[in-house]
């Protein structure tokens, strides 16, 4: 059995990381630490088919997809990359990067305070619950709280729609519930985060 990458399969990953040496150099990282990524960064990443890789009728598919995300996590490349992409087979406008999807997942934990990364520079919210999903716009989150704790570009909220969420629970968090469930106190601290934001 073969198991090594076919050509037209690398050959999207090396275009990928041309476009990172091109637009995200880890040269100038502290300059964009907390920044959105720019419109040209963004129609760059949808012009080579970033968005659409696991998207039905689109090339690519779920190989590509990771070799892509590789090239993208080496070079830190910031924006709502991963919940615009797996989202893209669902959601019109994805794929081909007209709008910017984020997201929240409380299956895990659906306490507030909520961090949405992202939140500030998405069209669309992705939140993901035990008993459904739903997409909302950002400015209907809640009531915002602060301007984020390390980055411009994430939204804290102290409430969500009740069909809206995506991302993971911290390491902090869980330990926080662990304690609230042992000591059966209601007000332990707890928040639904995504870890793996790319800022």
């Amino acid at each position: 059995m073969d198991f090594w990458l076919a050509d037209e399969q690398l050959a999207p990953r090396d275009t990928i990381r041309a476009l990172c040496r091109q637009r995200f150099d880890l040269s100038n990282l502290a300059t964009r630490e907390g920044a959105a990524i720019t419109s040209a960064a963004w129609q760059a990443l949808a012009g080579v088919g970033v968005f659409g890789l696991i998207a039905p009728g689109e090339p690519g598919g779920a190989v590509e997809a990771v070799l892509a995300f590789e090239q993208l996590g080496a070079y830190l490349a910031p924006g709502p990359l991963r919940w615009t992409a797996i989202t893209a087979p669902l959601m019109a406008g994805a794929a081909n990067g007209s709008h910017r999807v984020t997201g929240i997942d409380c299956t895990v934990n659906d306490r507030a305070p909520y961090i949405v990364d992202h939140g500030r520079e998405s069209d669309l919210v992705v939140i993901v619950r035990t008993d459904g999903v739903t997409v909302t716009a950002p400015t209907d989150l809640g009531e915002p709280i602060g301007t984020g704790l390390r980055s411009p570009v994430r939204r804290h909220a102290r409430s969500m729609p009740r069909a809206t969420t995506s991302g993971r629970s911290s390491t902090r968090s869980r330990r926080a519930r662990r304690r609230s469930s042992a000591t059966s106190s209601p007000s332990a601290p707890s928040a639904c985060r995504d870890d793996r934001h790319d800022d």
